[in-house]
């Protein structure tokens, strides 16, 4: 019968070469395949085995620093006690539990990769999500206006796309804001078009022309709230992922009300009949800023939990995967 030991060490120290001379002294004694593991090659095994090793775990048993051999040679015994008395008890039932726990699935295997990368992942999303939308005019302009076409049928089902609320690309104006906006020093939606600024359906199909130019496929808040996120999400990368998690009431404050006043005080305004307050239109000023604080805000909450759900995902995954010895079957 042969163990399956997993060393956690770390190169250049003088316990860790200890215990390699300890486990390699003892090998024919109490037969043995050791699996070395290099800390400081993965980040959250690093994390975990700093202070400790060299660590030695055989089965249900962890030996860490300082031992002697006479610590290894009762670590092995007591590993080849236990896995004995398993095998004798349990027989077959025991030896198929222990090839279920070294197999490694290709959903272990996406999983771990996942946990590893899911920043780059999310950037990358969050970059096409907006990145796509701003796509769309480009491709009008040039005359590609099929796949242009598509995307705002894409980005219908998430975003109102009114022309008066959406920036504009390659036209006199980057906005074409409602007169109720009050926005000096641009000519309004109505007075480019001619279209009447309640006309909700008409402001939605209204991509542009040559012109006006043509409008990015998701609103201007959108971009914003996305954006936020994006941004925070590459300095959290920039941070090496080492940023404290805000507390969710800031997000509620700093991100959700003023977004929610900005967004609700005009939107109840639309409702016919309505008579608390004036006729109220933001501007573009206040929709990007209260969207980047919203993205922000989501950024510094969500990143930080989520990062803390796939250190756990690799730490648990990376330690299955470099257990798995070289021969998949103990040796008699």
């Amino acid at each position: 019968m042969t163990l399956h030991v997993r060393l956690f060490y770390r190169k250049d120290d003088e316990q860790s070469e200890q215990a390699f001379k300890y486990l390699a002294s003892l090998k024919s004694e109490i037969p043995h395949q050791v699996t070395e593991i290099d800390i400081d090659l993965d980040p959250d095994i690093q994390k975990k085995y700093d202070k400790l090793a060299p660590v030695i775990k055989t089965g249900p048993y962890t030996l860490q620093a300082p031992f002697n051999i006479d610590d290894v040679k009762l670590h092995l015994i007591s590993a080849k006690d236990s896995k004995t008395r398993n095998e004798e008890d349990l027989g077959d039932e025991y030896k198929k539990e222990q090839e279920e726990k070294n197999n490694i699935s290709k959903g272990e295997r996406f999983s771990y990769w996942y946990a590893k990368h899911y920043l780059l992942v999310i950037n990358l999303f969050l970059a096409l999500y907006i990145g796509l939308p701003t796509l769309a005019p480009v491709l009008m302009k040039i005359g590609a206006t099929a796949p242009a076409k598509l995307i705002y049928r894409v980005y219908k089902p998430t975003c109102h796309q009114l022309a008066f609320r959406s920036f504009f690309l390659f036209g006199d104006q980057a906005i074409y804001p409602r007169e109720a906006a009050g926005i000096e020093g641009f000519e309004t939606f109505n007075e480019v078009t001619g279209i009447n600024e309640r006309d909700i359906r008409s402001s939605q199909e209204f991509i542009g022309n040559e012109s006006l130019g043509y409008k990015i496929a998701i609103c201007e808040r959108d971009i914003a709230i996305f954006g936020g996120m994006l941004l925070f999400g590459l300095g959290f990368w920039a941070a090496d992922r080492k940023v404290k998690q805000i507390r969710f009431i800031w997000v509620i404050i700093i991100g959700f009300i003023p977004m929610g006043i900005d967004g609700f005080s005009q939107l109840l305004t639309e409702i016919p009949g309505f008579s608390l307050w004036a006729f109220r239109e933001s501007t573009p000023f206040l929709r990007i800023l209260t969207g980047t604080l919203l993205g922000i805000m989501l950024g510094w909450y969500g990143y930080p939990l989520f990062e803390e759900t796939m250190a756990q995902t690799r730490t648990s995954l990376a330690s299955k995967f470099f257990s798995i010895p070289d021969n998949d079957e103990d040796e008699s």
